[in-house]
């Protein structure tokens, strides 16, 4: 099967650099404007999923070297 691991890699790599943003976005803009324990646990979610992609970059850059 013929995959196109520059196009996988492209659309990952703008997915994590929009998630990276809207992290730190998020962490500036939200700091009085909602409850301590629904930003901490959002924070938390959105640090996971930034981590997913960078994981998912590392994989496939990998698998682009194979």
């Amino acid at each position: 099967m013929n995959v196109n691991y520059d196009l996988m890699l492209a659309n990952v790599k703008g997915d994590l650099a929009k998630a990276e943003i809207e992290l730190k976005l998020f962490k500036t803009n939200t700091s009085m404007s909602i409850d301590g324990k629904l930003r901490k646990d959002t924070i938390r979610e959105m640090t996971n999923w930034t981590q997913t992609l960078k994981r998912r970059v590392e994989s496939l850059e990998k698998e682009m070297r194979t």
